[in-house]
């Protein structure tokens, strides 16, 4: 997954805009790494393998 950092830092500018909490923030970039993670094989992301990851979590 290339751009992860990238991607990353975008998301957490979006959180700091929209206002979120300090442990929305924290919970959220946590879950965004868990799931990069999961994915780093992965050539693309797309539903299949959204539905496994959340198959994985349940």
């Amino acid at each position: 997954m290339s751009g992860m950092k990238f991607e990353k830092e975008i998301f957490m500018k979006y959180l700091i805009e929209r206002e979120a909490s300090e442990a929305t923030k924290k919970k959220y970039m946590t879950d965004v790494t868990t799931f990069y993670s999961y994915a780093a094989e992965a050539e693309e992301i797309d539903k299949e393998l959204l539905l496994a990851y959340r198959r994985c979590m349940l």
